[in-house]
């Protein structure tokens, strides 16, 4: 089926940056126009390819999943089949009441289990009526502004608040000292850069490894190495390595047999992953970010004329948040690692074929649905959103190895 919708997904983050949860909504692509029935058929094809391939409850991360639709497929037979509806949360705005019907099925919806969410609260008449039905709101620090501390503070001892739009650091900083305590977006991606701040002592050893790892030159006993003068890392890189999703067909003992068993490159990459992993100060979803945005990149490789460059292309999109991991300029960075110049032109400038990757999945993590910057080669928009899902899946299976 073609198709003619978006699945967006974004982070929502605790005051500890501890991953609370995550919403996703469905948007249609650029301008199409879609009949009810269109949108019914498309969502449900959606949900299950989604299932099949991905597995719908492996997406919907910790605690609740929250959910964004059109008024039309806010119905019991067409939001999402979780295995756990109470963990599904709908999300409606104040439009809802222009719809025929949709508040009747917004109320089955909560009948047969589903939290409700209000999206886009402002302190009006119409808010009022409907703030009652839901359980959690939202509220826009775009639309708010100034206003948002006393809505925020007339709501948070009713409602579980979450303030959307939160768009870099210093914002989570503010609104966290301002009494916040749920926040959703890709903040943490976009870090308070301090041009004078130098490297502790970790963190220069965790770049000069990232480094060394990564070199063309380093070869097994060289990684056996480095992996071998830090025995924390390298009893996480074994139980990793082992933890059943990776398949491997015995139990691995030693580093030289990971190497026999996945080969090189495959464990540098754990190697850099388990480096990752181990940052402290930062959360757990930067790490997430790296990895889809690796895998999203790989993938987008290997449909195009890229695939040679396919190995390029995954590290571009795997230290595309390094200047959030250290607080540095990307440009100070990328100089102490081993990369092509293309490579570091993707990512200190998003330049060429492998910048503009890069431009796309960011444009997918801020819910963009503008068809022309999405576009990479003859990618249609089903293919890029599909890649990007499947992306998501391989992080958190990842994600769950390491943990």
């Amino acid at each position: 089926m073609e198709r003619h919708i978006l699945c967006n997904k974004q982070p929502i983050l605790d005051q500890n940056q501890t991953l609370w949860s995550y919403t996703y909504s469905l948007e249609p692509i650029g301008a199409a126009q879609l009949t009810d029935q269109a949108w019914q058929d498309e969502a449900q094809d959606l949900f299950k390819e989604l299932d099949a391939s991905v597995g719908l409850d492996t997406l919907a991360g910790p605690n609740y999943c929250f959910y964004r639709a059109p008024h039309t497929l806010l119905a019991t037979q067409t939001v999402p089949p979780l295995s756990a509806p109470q963990k599904l949360v709908i999300e409606f705005d104040k439009s809802l009441l222009k719809h025929k019907g949709a508040l009747d099925g917004l109320k089955a919806l909560a009948k047969a289990g589903h939290s409700l969410c209000l999206a886009d609260y402002e302190p009006d008449e119409v808010n009022a009526k409907l703030l009652p039905i839901a359980k959690f709101v939202k509220l826009n620090r775009k639309q708010l502004g100034e206003r948002l501390a006393d809505v925020h503070a007339a709501l948070r001892d009713s409602h579980t608040v979450i303030v959307t739009h939160v768009e870099d650091e210093a914002q989570f900083q503010q609104l966290r000292d301002q009494g916040i305590e749920l926040f959703q977006g890709f903040y943490f991606t976009n870090p308070v850069i301090t041009a004078d701040k130098e490297l502790g002592a970790n963190e220069a050893s965790m770049l000069q490894l990232l480094a060394e790892i990564n070199k063309d030159d380093t070869d097994f006993d060289k990684l056996a190495e480095i992996i071998s003068t830090d025995v924390a890392l390298s009893h996480h890189l074994l139980s990793a390595i082992n933890h059943p999703s990776n398949d491997l067909p015995r139990q691995v003992e030693s580093i030289e047999d990971a190497v026999k068993l996945m080969g090189l490159k495959r464990l540098k990459f754990w190697v850099s992953v388990m480096l990752l992993s181990s940052a402290t100060g930062v959360p757990t979803e930067l790490l997430t970010t790296s990895l889809v945005r690796a895998k999203f990149l790989e993938v987008l490789a290997e449909h195009t004329v890229h695939r040679k460059e396919k190995d390029s292309y995954f590290l571009v999109g795997l230290f595309s948040t390094l200047n959030a991991f250290f607080h540095l300029p990307m440009v100070d960075l990328v100089n102490q690692l081993p990369l092509s110049e293309p490579m570091k032109k993707a990512l200190t400038d998003m330049e060429g074929a492998m910048g503009q990757a890069l431009r796309i999945v960011r444009s997918l993590e801020q819910g963009s649905t503008d068809w022309s910057s999405l576009q990479f080669e003859d990618q249609d928009i089903m293919n890029i959103s599909m890649f990007y899902m499947t992306a998501n899946t391989w992080a958190q299976q990842i994600l769950g190895t390491i943990r």
